[in-house]
């Protein structure tokens, strides 16, 4: 199984969290028990509606440089 980073943004908050990645069908994410105890954002549970924005933004590494084309004379 894959795994993916993403910091998610919510309010003033920021936190960096660890998502697994799996084929799920027509959902795009599900969202567990740990995640929303850490966000712990306001959600109205009847509309299921989040209040204000919850954002989440992979974090990727960043490529190996080649030192070698970076050599200057």
């Amino acid at each position: 199984m894959k795994e993916a980073k993403f910091q998610v943004f919510h309010e003033s908050h920021c936190q960096m969290h660890c998502f697994l990645i799996a084929d799920i069908g027509e959902d795009n994410i599900i969202l567990g028990y740990l995640f929303f105890e850490a966000a712990n954002p306001m959600i109205d549970w009847p509309t299921g509606k989040v209040h204000r924005a919850l954002v989440l933004t992979e974090i990727r590494p960043m490529p190996a440089t080649d030192m070698r084309t970076n050599y200057v004379r």
